[in-house]
């Protein structure tokens, strides 16, 4: 028993971990950067080496972090159960693919007891990363099949056993090596690692430093930098909550700084963040799901996503402007020159150009992806600035391997999620509720199915918030008549909002950490700085030339007139436009703002007679105040 005792601490020694981290990212960073250039592996293959890997490196780290020797233990039991379970898939693909038959062939012992192991260390690894509350949504739906058919009414499915509920998720093509865990294996992956060495390599100073030159000496520069810079870093990287890591360590100590207070900081960080996702010409995770489901090709959906996703950072960038003139926040008075930014770092802008060239040029994501990430790291090396020694490189295979373990856990619980879905028809039943209530009006069942996707996705990355919208609530929008598309949009938008929404906002509990600030504060103070935006999908299923889908003037007009909108809709919910607005100039800013946005020219022009009205009514409260100003300072001047 001693001698075991002194194994595991030698085994759990930091020095040596650290190296096992080190090796093991180096072949997860290669095998990804080779397969996504020369063309992946046949898809058990490649999906079960992918979730190997991630989940070895995150017990590896775990047990390096441990302060227990429980903690220890327990890790180097679940990478055993790791190598054993996902081992066998590997080793005995030809027999599952080709010669055994899904959900008839019995499972054997082994199988039911490597398949629960699996399960068992997926789910920890969820409730570690990301909470408690996908946990929760995942048992659920685990339990749904085995005890269905005891349920009343709609919800109730047909005997389901606890056997081929095992088969289905673990040796089954729509479990947990299902499709979402196939486009975090062949695309995903790639464009986190990207992303990490974005960091690394210096890149995210040259967004930075471009968005402080463009912003930065305009009243409220620092958090319009924070909005900017974000966007830039966000549209790349493409994960909010790392995107808030890596910007908001420079914006939001600068915020604070120059007087900004600690909530207002952080949630300025947040809602810039968030947006990241939905912005070209990465976007989010979801979005190579979304080619996956919808079989549209990556430089359609940029192109359907771009106006929307302006739209919310004009609606950001509009109300940090009205803030900071409400509020009178500081700018920035001295920042770095364009000039200066490109000599250090301007060569890192051409992995970024190869980056957008090649995907709108129709080359795969994967390709696109592994060939940026490598140019990158080639072209670090021709200036001093951003030269990587040995050690910055692997630490920035390191920072991408380890970005990406929320995003494997979270592709494998929806494997099972949407598994279990589709099998049980739970999702056909669901979306016959919402047209019910909905009374078979759009409208009503696109309010539902926005409230729905915001609360389920509420503490859960917008993977698994996306694919459940997936099987509960798409084939609702699709029977009332809604283009693919653009039903895949309305949901993706919401499951990326979903993270700023409280009270588990968890882009604004990740800037609360770094501002110091009460996380519940920033939450809520980040949530009312997007309201305007959660009417943005609304927008283009009413107008489809948001999504540019119509007539090149079509698409130009309506893109104006929305932008007008959101800024007079984030003047209604501030309450300031060119001075402190009343209860019923907010109202009339309200009004001009859903004239703005409906798409009919005919409003357009009363629209733009009540802002002209209420403009000229907030200039003369201006000029009135800045008189009484003048007048007041004459007099203490005088006495």
């Amino acid at each position: 028993m001693t001698s075991l005792k002194k194994f595991i601490d030698q085994l759990s020694l930091k020095e040596g971990i650290s190296y096992l981290i080190v090796l093991f990212s180096i072949v997860f960073v290669v095998f990804h950067l080779y397969t996504g250039y020369f063309g992946s592996m046949e898809a058990h293959i490649q999906r079960s080496l992918h979730l190997m890997l991630g989940l070895v490196i995150f017990y590896l780290n775990e047990i390096r972090k441990g302060k227990s020797r429980a903690d220890k233990i327990f890790g180097w039991v679940a990478i055993v159960g790791i190598f054993a379970s996902i081992g066998y898939v590997f080793v005995r693909y030809d027999w599952i693919t080709l010669e055994r038959f899904a959900l008839v062939t019995p499972l054997s012992t082994l199988e039911i007891v490597l398949a629960i192991a699996l399960i068992v260390i997926i789910i920890d690894v969820v409730r570690r990363l990301v909470g408690k509350a996908l946990v929760i949504i995942v048992c659920i739906f685990l339990a749904y099949p085995l005890v269905g058919v005891y349920l009343p009414g709609l919800l109730q499915t047909r005997k389901i056993s606890i056997t081929e509920l095992l088969d289905l998720v673990y040796l089954g093509t729509e479990g947990i090596f299902g499709i979402t865990l196939g486009v975090s294996a062949t695309m995903i992956a790639l464009y986190i690692i990207f992303g990490a060495f974005i960091t690394t390599t210096g890149a995210g100073n040259l967004l930075y430093d471009i968005s402080a030159a463009t912003v930065g000496k305009h009243q409220g520069g620092p958090a319009k930098i924070a909005v900017v810079a974000s966007g830039l870093m966000g549209s790349i990287s493409g994960v909010p909550t790392a995107n808030v890591v890596t910007t908001g360590t420079l914006t939001i100590p600068m915020m604070k700084k120059l007087g900004f207070n600690p909530v207002f900081a952080g949630a300025v960080e947040a809602a810039a963040s968030t947006g990241g996702q939905f912005l070209p010409p990465v976007m989010g995770a979801v979005t190579f799901l979304m080619m996956a489901f919808t079989g549209l090709s990556y430089s359609q959906i940029m192109l359907y996503a771009l106006i929307p996703a302006l739209l919310y950072y004009f609606s950001v960038y509009f109300n940090v402007h009205l803030e900071a003139i409400r509020l009178n926040l500081p700018s920035i008075e001295s920042v770095k020159t364009v000039k200066d930014t490109m000599k250090d770092y301007g060569h890192l802008i051409i992995p970024i150009m190869v980056l957008v060239f090649m995907l709108i040029m129709g080359y795969s994501p994967s390709m696109a992806g592994s060939l940026s990430t490598i140019i990158l790291i080639v072209f670090s090396s021709f200036k001093k600035t951003t030269r990587m020694s040995l050690k910055t490189l692997l630490e920035g295979i390191e920072a991408g391997a380890v970005s990406c373990m929320i995003v494997i856990s979270t592709c494998a619980v929806a494997g099972i999620v949407i598994g279990v879905i589709r099998y049980t028809g739970i999702g056909q039943k669901m979306s016959s509720v919402l047209v019910t209530l909905g009374g078979s009006n759009l409208f009503l069942v696109l309010v539902l199915i926005a409230i729905s996707t915001i609360v389920l996705g509420m503490g859960m990355p917008p993977v698994p918030s996306y694919i459940m919208q997936l099987g509960l609530t798409l084939p609702a929008m699709l029977s009332l008549g809604l283009p693919v598309h653009v039903a895949h949009l309305f949901i993706f938008y919401y499951s990326g909002l979903s993270l700023i929404t409280p009270p588990i906002a968890v882009a604004s509990y990740a800037a609360a950490g770094i501002a110091n600030a009460n996380p519940m504060k920033t939450g809520w103070v980040a949530f009312r700085m997007v309201i305007p935006s959660f009417i943005i999908p609304f927008l283009f299923v009413m107008n489809p030339a948001l999504i540019m889908d119509g007539a090149p003037l079509d698409i130009v007009v309506s893109a104006l007139t929305a932008v007008v909108g959101i800024y007079l809709f984030n003047a209604f919910a501030i309450g300031y436009l060119k001075y402190q607005m009343n209860l019923w100039e907010r109202l009339l800013s309200l009004i001009a703002a859903i004239l703005f946005v409906l798409p009919m020219w005919q409003t357009v022009v009363p629209g733009i007679v009540i802002y002209a009205f209420l403009h000229i009514i907030q200039m003369k409260k201006k000029k009135l105040a800045e008189s009484l100003k003048t007048i007041e300072i004459n007099k203490e001047q005088t006495t």
